[in-house]
């Protein structure tokens, strides 16, 4: 760039202007390369919109972090060898649109962190391994969170799910896993943490016993770890997406199983319709005492369920509770006006060809009037050279058949006078 900059220096123009559009070839050339790869990432995950992070991953990772040096280099792992990261729950993070994940050693810790194309996805993927479900009105307003794992601890913060796991146990592991992830929080910032959640959990009734402490699904693998059976009555067809939260059967009776309530939701009326569809038939071959557990409603594109209750009553009302949030959107807002940038320059266009017209109106019309004038004073003229005119006196008239008697008697006595007949 430092030669292409000193090009400019003493050229000519035109010497200038190649050089400007060579180096804007570059970059279209340099935009389509991103674009394709950002199309081969996306393969892997059909409908979903691969956004790039703006800090490289293993920049999170760096050679020292709260106080504890790294024992060696940074791995990175891609879409192929994440398997080789997390073994048999690489299928469940594939389902979260995991598509980059590394790994560093720092002591007795190893610390975990994977990208996801949207904060949606990471968030989904802390609510899963998480040993608690999270309270979601507080991880919306605060746009990170963190909990403790049985060997360390979780963080999210963005589009990065982090894991920070002991590899050996020591008295204060929580308290340096919690040093680890709050550094790391920092180091993903606060710009690259901005991203606007799901709002399925919010159609969840509100929770009369406490927070909405919810969970977030993109798959029926990491569904099937909390809903029995889910597995088998519902796909994600359709970029679909659950959430599940758990309420109290009857008040003051803490003890007592809590209601699992779950919510599917379709970008379809025809996707939830043949959900409803499989869902029920499959909830129907089930044992008679397994289907009174069970009690399935379709609102809208949302699949409802309501499982693991004794009281029947209450569990309906939660599932009749439920609503799903209507929208209509305009295409086009009829009470609104638009704003034209190019409205004046329309309006100067409309008059100046009005303008226009009526000058050629009135161009015509002295023109045709010239020719009609023209053509008429010409006829007039000419009729007038040929009326026949006696101006030397040289014309005789013969009228004595004309006269009367008196006259030729005049005539014959000689009374014509000088110069004519009378």
């Amino acid at each position: 760039m430092a030669h292409s900059l000193n090009l400019f220096g003493g050229k000519p123009l035109v010497k200038r202007r190649a050089t400007v559009l060579l180096r804007a070839a570059v970059a279209v050339l340099a935009a389509g390369v991103v674009t394709g790869s950002a199309r081969q990432l996306g393969q892997s995950q059909p409908g979903v919109t691969m956004v790039a992070a703006v800090r490289p991953i293993a920049d999170l990772l760096p050679p020292a972090l709260a106080g504890f040096s790294s024992k060696g280099d940074v791995k990175q792992y891609q879409l192929s060898s994440i398997s080789d990261l997390i073994g048999e729950k690489a299928s469940i993070f594939l389902e979260y649109g995991v598509d980059a994940a590394a790994a560093r050693d720092y002591g007795d810790y190893r610390v975990l962190v994977f990208q996801t194309p949207t904060p949606s996805q990471a968030f989904g993927l802390f609510t899963y391994n998480s040993a608690q479900p999270v309270d979601f009105r507080r991880v919306k307003e605060s746009s990170v969170a963190t909990a403790r794992t049985g060997d360390g601890a979780i963080l999210w913060k963005g589009s990065f799910f982090v894991y920070i796991s002991a590899t050996r146990k020591r008295a204060d592991s929580f308290r340096i896993a919690d040093r680890l992830s709050s550094e790391i929080a920092g180091l993903i910032g606060d710009s690259q943490a901005s991203g606007q959640l799901t709002g399925l959990p919010e159609s969840l009734p509100s929770n009369s016993s406490g927070p909405k402490k919810v969970r977030y699904f993109l798959g029926n693998r990491a569904l099937s770890s909390f809903v029995e059976h889910a597995g088998e009555m519902y796909g994600f067809e359709g970029r679909a997406e659950a959430t599940l939260a758990e309420y109290d059967q009857a008040a003051g009776n803490a003890a007592a199983k809590q209601i699992g309530l779950l919510i599917v939701e379709y970008n379809t009326p025809q996707f939830s319709k043949d959900a409803l569809a499989r869902a029920i038939e499959f909830a129907t071959s089930l044992p008679e005492d397994e289907q009174r557990r069970i009690i399935i409603k379709r609102e809208g594109n949302y699949i409802v369920e309501a499982t693991g209750f004794t009281n029947h009553e209450v569990a309906r009302q939660l599932v009749d509770s439920v609503k799903y949030p209507y929208t209509v959107k305009w295409l086009k807002d009829p009470h609104s006006r638009s704003y034209d940038r190019f409205a004046g320059q329309k309006a100067a266009q409309i008059i100046l060809s009005s303008f226009g017209i009526v000058g050629v109106l009135l161009m015509a019309a002295f023109v045709g009037g010239g020719i009609l004038g023209t053509v008429a004073f010409i006829r007039r003229r000419r009729r007038q050279v040929e009326v026949f005119t006696d101006a030397g006196g040289m014309l005789c008239l013969d009228i004595d058949r004309l006269c009367t008697g008196t006259a030729r008697m005049e005539l014959a006595s000689g009374g014509a006078t000088e110069g004519g007949v009378t």
